[in-house]
């Protein structure tokens, strides 16, 4: 869901009625507000859809997305995350209880390989007018960030070829923002963050926080910090389930929007209210500016 205030909702009656449809159940109402750390995160709705064919499938979902309609006051559409009905034959094929294994980058992963997984994870982003820099970019300056940090990649056991489906990588730092306690004390900042289009929705995302979380406290880090756009309301959804905290705002040259910063501490609770760090992020926000 995108911000504002939900002022009509319709179409759960009519695709009830769709033949293979066997449940619509309506989660969002009329008035509720969807800011940006609690009703934004919840989904509209939700289907399920049974039949032995994809085509037809999919065609039930397009048929869903143009019958179910929720809007704000203005009229404007509010539905934010759409399935991309291209991915339901993969999904067909895919066996659900494939395993996962998530590994630290050795020398039998290519660089080309983890930016090939960035550069589609974030076709999505872009549909959503999201530019990150990290998107496209020469593999040389994929080297240079991730450095001498740990990378992480998530492979499917199944595929002969190990072609990465989710990435991540931890660098060391010390910052000197509000929000960090003890600023001459190293902490882990996460970035390069991607998961395969096709295996969105899957819980590849919170497998590769849950190991850098993990990662952090077996090696004595007392907190995480990452950001993201403020529109990608995917990565808000994966930050509020993985314990982070919005904190502050950043912009960065090659971006196009503004990025939240979330927080995450590891072996405690966020020091700070949520008031206090709104007060921070709002006021950040007025005078921000671009660095590298």
């Amino acid at each position: 869901m995108k911000e504002g205030i939900i002022s009509s909702i319709s179409g759960f009656d009519k695709v009830s009625q769709f033949e293979d449809c066997c449940l619509a159940l309506q989660h969002c109402r009329n008035g509720e507000k969807c800011d940006g750390n609690h009703a934004i995160l919840t989904k509209i709705g939700m289907f399920q859809f049974v039949h032995s064919s994809t085509e037809r499938l999919k065609d039930d979902v397009e048929r869903l997305y143009e019958v179910v309609k929720v809007c704000d006051e203005k009229g404007n559409d509010m539905i934010y995350d759409r399935i991309d009905t291209k991915l339901i034959d993969e999904w067909w094929v895919s066996n659900p209880k494939k395993d996962v294994v998530i590994k630290e980058k050795d020398e039998t992963i290519s660089f080309d390989s983890i930016q090939a997984l960035l550069n589609l994870s974030h076709a999505e982003n872009i549909k959503h007018g999201l530019l990150y820099a990290t998107a496209n970019q020469p593999v040389e300056k994929l080297i240079e960030k991730i450095g001498n940090g740990v990378c992480f990649v998530a492979f499917n056991t199944d595929d002969v070829n190990l072609s990465p489906i989710g990435t991540c990588t931890l660098e060391k730092r010390t910052l000197k923002y509000w929000y960090v306690n003890d600023k001459n004390e190293p902490l882990l900042l996460l970035k390069l963050v991607g998961v395969h289009p096709a295996w969105k929705k899957r819980g590849i995302g919170k497998k590769l926080i849950d190991c850098c979380i993990d990662y952090a406290s077996r090696n004595n880090y007392k907190m995480i910090v990452t950001d993201s756009a403020e529109d990608n309301y995917a990565f808000r959804k994966l930050m509020n389930n993985t314990g982070f905290s919005v904190v502050d705002c950043v912009k960065y040259a090659g971006n196009n929007f503004v990025s939240t910063v979330y927080a995450r501490w590891i072996n405690s609770m966020c020091p700070w209210d949520e008031l206090t760090c709104k007060e921070h992020y709002d006021e950040h926000r007025k005078t921000i500016k671009e660095k590298e």
